[in-house]
């Protein structure tokens, strides 16, 4: 299982790769098809918090699925452990549904995919350590006389319907998931309301 560590505009301490080395056997042991984990640590963003607070996002990519969780503490440890805890809670919680596809086939009789060599619970783990500034494109917004930072983030989008889109956006832990409607082929916008209930906002460019 390939693991790579993004910094931005942070400082790791001595002992985080180490942990992360030990910790995220986990991961594979619950998703054995997890091909690649990446996990970017980040200053806490809170003002409020002491200037070492950390935030930290694990991302696990299995087949086609990204999984996703994030936490923030006063230290990357402590900020890594939780998102590491629900990460694996997500990871159990919906490892064994499937996508529901319109005609109602449930694909929970289909085969696992093949467990890639790299992903075996036993594999030796090498977090990759790189430094980065910010992967996101930086635009500027203007309100007045201020002037805001924006960052922007393009992605490949697979046209999917509603049930697929509320699969991915569980996954990732999000309140509100992006994705092009398969029927209509226009942008949507689905987003969590109030307990299991959802909405979806659809563009259309007349």
């Amino acid at each position: 299982m390939d693991v790579e560590i993004t910094v931005r505009r942070a400082n790791l301490s001595a002992k985080f790769k180490d942990v992360v080395n030990a910790k995220l056997a986990k991961v594979a042991k619950v998703a054995p098809d997890a091909q690649a984990v990446h996990v970017v640590v980040t200053p806490q963003p809170n003002p409020a918090m002491a200037q070492s607070g950390q935030s930290v996002e694990i991302t696990v990519f299995a087949g086609k699925d990204c999984i996703r969780a994030d936490a923030a503490s006063d230290t990357d440890v402590a900020a890594f452990d939780e998102a590491l805890d629900k990460l694996l809670e997500r990871l159990r919680r919906f490892r064994g549904k499937r996508r529901s596809l319109k005609a109602g086939e449930a694909l929970e009789g289909a085969p696992a995919p093949a467990q890639s060599p790299q992903g075996a619970p036993d594999s030796p783990i090498d977090a990759k350590v790189k430094s980065e500034e910010g992967a996101e494109d930086l635009i500027e917004a203007h309100l007045g006389d201020a002037v805001f930072e924006v960052r922007r983030k393009i992605h490949e989008a697979e046209p999917m319907d509603v049930d697929e889109a509320i699969y991915e956006m569980e996954l990732l832990g999000h309140d509100f998931f992006l994705f092009v409607d398969k029927e209509t082929g226009n942008p949507s916008c689905l987003y969590r309301r109030h307990a299991m209930s959802y909405g979806v906002l659809e563009l259309k460019n007349n």
